[in-house]
């Protein structure tokens, strides 16, 4: 699934004009926030409201409202929580996008690639290269993500304090930079410590030109990937953003 700079730029590019300034870096944090399972080792459908097998894009705002009934009164008395709720079904709807129209379509199944590649490497590389087509356009927003007030921020599944410590996480996280290093790291998470497993070596030899080995990878996929992704994920966002803020109960 895409990662969080790349998160806090889509959401950038579906924000409601009715959130005000100021509340815009609750909003990305918001946008960033179903990802707090790295720090609270729950599973993934915890914060994102689906498994992995879900049928369609929206199931995860679905989920949440009927688990929880209690956000439309929330959302709709409360400014800063209707502001960080937006920012939070943003990244629902994009990882959802990523799963059903990129990594079913090219990854799950029977895909292009040779035999012998490691295809969940190619989908962590591939996001990788998204972080670093977006990176400069989100530096700008990790300090006011740091400073904004978040003291009444807090939902029936999330505690202010579990949000205090996510955003310390991230800030610490996203202001150490993009590297394609990272991708070692993720390579040892699929490889699940085995030294031998071929995410291992496919990731070093990667890594040793990663500009000219993702451009190798696009070889093996549709011409417009990326370009149909951003375009289906903008329209899938702002459509549930619509959604949301002018459902009433």
């Amino acid at each position: 699934m895409p990662n969080l700079a790349t998160h806090i730029h889509f959401a950038m590019k579906s924000l409601p004009e009715s959130i005000d300034q100021e509340l815009t870096p609750i909003y990305l944090l918001g946008a960033t926030t179903p990802d707090i399972r790295v720090i609270t080792k729950e599973n993934r459908s915890i914060y994102h409201f689906v498994d992995l097998d879900f049928k369609s894009v929206g199931e995860g705002i679905a989920n949440m409202t009927q688990q929880f009934p209690e956000i439309h009164m929330l959302k709709n008395n409360d400014e800063i929580i209707k502001t960080f709720l937006t920012g939070y079904i943003t990244h629902l709807v994009l990882d959802e996008t990523w799963i059903t129209t990129v990594f079913r379509k090219h990854f799950s199944g029977p895909n292009a690639f040779p035999e012998s590649t490691p295809i969940l490497i190619i989908d962590r590389a591939i996001q990788m290269y998204m972080d670093s087509k977006y990176w400069n356009s989100i530096e700008s927003k990790i300090s006011p993500i740091e400073q904004c007030n978040i003291e009444k921020v807090s939902l029936p599944f999330l505690s202010n304090d579990s949000i205090n410590e996510w955003r310390e996480w991230i800030c610490n996280f996203l202001n150490l930079g993009f590297t394609w290093d990272r991708l070692n790291f993720m390579a040892k998470r699929i490889s699940n410590g085995n030294i031998e497993d071929p995410a291992i070596p496919y990731t070093e030899q990667f890594l040793i030109d990663p500009i000219k080995n993702i451009n190798n990878v696009f070889n093996f996929l549709p011409k417009n990937l990326l370009e149909e992704f951003e375009e289906n994920s903008k329209q899938n966002i702002d459509n549930a953003i619509y959604g949301f803020l002018n459902e009433y109960h």
